[in-house]
């Protein structure tokens, strides 16, 4: 086998940053990481930052999230406002509709 090529293996402290656990596990440390150490024996270990994990996981905690992102149609109402397809259909109050009758003040011309 040669040396030199393979990852050092060994434990690694992974800390979940959503609901801020940490899990020991073993696996591939990263050359340049941080390092930090496990309250429960004292030691000093790499760590690992990750977003998801089982702890903070909705399928694995039962819990549902809101989500942040808004769908193609919701971003579109935020920007141009709710009525923004239904006021392109309304007439202006500004414009006279065209088949109104002309006002009773002027007389009519015979």
């Amino acid at each position: 086998m040669k040396s030199e090529i393979h990852p050092k293996c060994g434990p690694v402290l992974y800390r979940d940053i959503s609901c801020d656990q940490y899990f020991l596990i073993h696996g591939v440390i990263p050359e340049k990481a941080e390092t930090a150490v496990w309250e429960e024996d004292g030691k000093e270990y790499p760590l690992v930052n990750v977003e998801v994990s089982s702890a903070s996981h909705p399928f694995y905690t039962g819990a549902q999230r809101l989500h942040t992102a808004d769908g193609r149609v919701a971003k579109f109402q935020k920007r141009f406002g709710r009525s923004a397809i239904s006021g392109a259909l309304q007439k202006s109050p500004d414009k006279p509709d065209a088949q109104q009758a002309p006002a009773e003040d002027e007389p009519a011309e015979k």
